[in-house]
This record gives C-alpha cells, structure tokens and sequence, in this order.
C-alpha cells in the first residue's frame, strides 16, 4: 500500500479516518518524518486549495482540511525541527489597524505555514507600529496585511510609509489582500502584490522567495 497517497487522499478528500494510522506505518518502516510532510501533508493540504478555488470546495472545506493537515503535522513535529519544515522564508501577517475581521487572514497564515513559511501571525487590529517593529526585530521577507473594510484600508498605506520612514521598505515585499482591495489601490499605497484568494498568496509568496 502505497501510505503517502493515502495520507493525501486522507486531505484531499476530507476524510480524516486512517491518517494517524498511515503515517505511524510509514514512521515505522522508516520514512522521514519532514518528507511525509513535504510529500504527503503539503500536497494534500495544496490539493484542497486547488479544489477551493476551482469552487468546488468552499471555506468549511478548506478549514477542515487544514484541521486533518495539522492533525498529521502534531503527530509529526516532535521528531522534526522547525528549520526542516521551512523551505521558504519568513512571514508576518495581521489584520490592519480598526478591522478585527481575521477569518480570512487565518486561512491564508494557515496556508503559508502548511506550505514551508515561517510564519508570524499578529492577529487582528494591528497597527502600523508593530508591523514595523516585528520587522525591525525580526528576520522578515514578507509583510502580509488584510483589510475588510474600506474604513480600515488606508492603515495598509501607513504601515508602508512607515517601513519607508525607518529605512525598512526595501528589506521587504509587502502583500496585500481582502474584499475590499483592489490593484488600483495596490499602485496607489505602492504595495508590492494584491492577491485574490488564500492560494494566491502562497503561490505569490513562494514565487518571491524561490526568485530572491
């Protein structure tokens, strides 16, 4: 039995029961831990994504994927270190200042995490102040900010003027997404990318981190 295409089927198809099993078999037999996770988990986790924007899947969808995934990632952690599992760079992501919508923002934390980012989630209502500190503080790639409301959107223009101000803005690509965001206003604040769903952001996110 082939147990890595059965851990993603376990993902893909939202059907949790086994999983558990499947990957003790393969610890059992030997398997790297880190590449059950690179060669199971991811993909199922990407499976479900790809489903997601195809329409076929739909948030409840993609939560429950992510709890099967995580489920397979508490069982493995122990046995990996956290410089095995990131194959990427580093992320911080929140929802700007004023908004405390973060469904959104968790799915896409979530996401990037599941795929190999380090990832630094400041939740909801933050400001531009402790975006720019965490990257004065910490090594930083990408600063992902989500808004909701048109009311709460001009704090992602802010926080860049802000980077700008403390000689940071070139140490980082800035992403930026949510209902209420366009390209346009991504020209006008001089954010580096708007994406338009959760499996956007990661594929942007690992496009830069793959070209740096």
């Amino acid at each position: 039995m082939d147990y890595i295409e059965k851990i993603k089927e376990c993902i893909s198809d939202l059907e949790e029961e086994g999983m558990l099993g499947y990957i003790e078999k393969l610890l059992e037999v030997g398997e790297e831990p880190i590449e059950i996770v690179n060669r199971a988990l991811i993909p199922g986790i990407e499976n479900v994504g790809a489903l997601y924007q195809e329409g076929e899947y739909f948030i409840p969808e993609l939560l429950y994927g992510l709890e099967i995934m995580n489920q397979g990632m508490d069982m493995l952690l122990p046995y990996i270190s956290k410089s095995q599992t990131r194959r990427y760079g580093n992320v911080v992501i929140g929802t700007v200042e004023g908004d405390t919508h973060d469904i959104g923002k968790n799915i896409v934390a979530s996401l990037l995490e599941a795929s190999g980012f380090g990832v630094t989630d400041l939740g909801h209502d933050v400001a531009p102040e402790q975006f720019v500190c965490h990257v004065k503080e910490h090594d930083t790639d990408i600063v992902a900010m989500s808004a909701l409301l048109t009311s709460t959107m001009g704090a992602m223009g802010d926080t860049i003027e802000l980077l700008k101000k403390e000689g940071l803005r070139d140490k980082v690509k800035v992403m930026i997404g949510g209902a209420v965001i366009t390209e346009e206003f991504r020209e006008k604040i001089g954010a580096d990318m708007f994406c338009v769903s959760a499996m956007d952001t990661v594929k942007a996110a690992k496009q830069y981190c793959e070209g740096k």
